[in-house]
């Protein structure tokens, strides 16, 4: 069981955030949602100074009108480097996943995913 861990979650469609969020709230984690990148950023910088920083990232890799997972590991990895980013996308292909996981993802989740896939990549990639 998760014993509570944080994550953070970006993911800009709302129905699938809840989703996500109950998902995980089932498999025992602390789920924190985030439409936009900038909010991933916000989240996380305030949870860190709060003494209750996230150990794991859902990041979707495609936010519409705003920052993507893509785009904001450097920074999440400047505000917390332990933090496990793991990349969430309905587009995955081996080409794209290797790239993923040399840009500093720890992993790669394909969407839609059920929360056993879910359970085991979290497991995974537990501190």
């Amino acid at each position: 069981m998760a014993s509570s861990l944080k994550v953070l979650i970006l993911e800009d469609d709302p129905a699938i955030g809840e989703i996500q969020v109950a998902m995980l709230g089932a498999l025992g984690y602390v789920a924190v949602l985030a439409r936009h990148g900038g909010a991933a950023l916000d989240a996380c910088r305030a949870h860190r100074d709060q003494g209750e920083p996230f150990q794991l990232a859902l990041l979707d890799l495609t936010i519409e009108g705003g920052l993507g997972g893509r785009e904001i590991v450097p920074k999440l990895k400047e505000l917390d480097a332990a933090l496990r980013l793991i990349a969430c996308s309905g587009f995955c292909e081996e080409t794209l996943n290797a790239q993923l996981l040399r840009e500093g993802f720890a992993d790669v989740l394909a969407k839609p995913f059920r929360p056993q896939e879910l359970a085991a990549v979290l497991e995974k990639n537990r501190p």
